[in-house]
């Protein structure tokens, strides 16, 4: 296996720290990280400690970048200094920030077969956003271990992401599950 399993879960960030959303892997239009950038700009002024990190090599399109989409989706220069694009980074690398996040997010908008990041981010303890495509409910043992939102619906996943960075309860909950 690729994955480093800790034998102890890290901890979750502390709550007066900095709360980083993770989402790793390609940015392709099918991954839904633009749905990811609108709910995170609407949740973004609540959760003032709240970073987006969105780790993986740009492949959005042939014409824009990705970083031109969140320039055109996220108006408000605050909220998008927030919103960082790490560009593609070494596995190990990858699995420490998602070892050092608040929360984890996995927005396929198109089918996923099998989800390695959100094994990833099992594997770090995090609690978990997915989407309802492919294997990701049943991973999440339908929402058992993590929220589930609907593929492209802005409003649930800032919903989701809202609730996380609001109940330390329930994150530390679904991170241990």
């Amino acid at each position: 296996s690729f994955m480093d399993v800790p034998r102890t879960p890290a901890p979750l960030p502390p709550a007066d720290g900095v709360q980083s959303v993770i989402c790793a892997g390609r940015l392709e239009r099918f991954k839904g990280q633009d749905t990811l950038v609108k709910a995170f700009a609407r949740i973004a002024a609540a959760h003032p400690r709240a970073h987006l990190r969105i780790i993986g090599p740009d492949q959005w399109s042939q014409t824009e970048t990705f970083a031109e989409v969140v320039e055109q989706l996220v108006p408000d220069a605050e909220i998008r200094s927030r919103i960082i694009l790490t560009g593609p980074l070494p596995l190990a690398q990858v699995q420490e920030e998602i070892r050092q996040a608040a929360v984890a997010v996995v927005c396929s908008s198109g089918f996923e077969s099998f989800s390695f990041s959100t094994l990833e981010a099992m594997a770090a303890a995090r609690p978990i956003i997915g989407s309802r495509v492919g294997a990701i409910p049943e991973l999440l043992d339908n929402g058992r271990c993590g929220l589930i939102a609907a593929p492209g619906n802005v409003a649930q996943f800032a919903e989701q992401l809202n609730r996380l960075l609001s109940d330390r309860e329930l994150s530390e909950r679904l991170a241990l599950a």
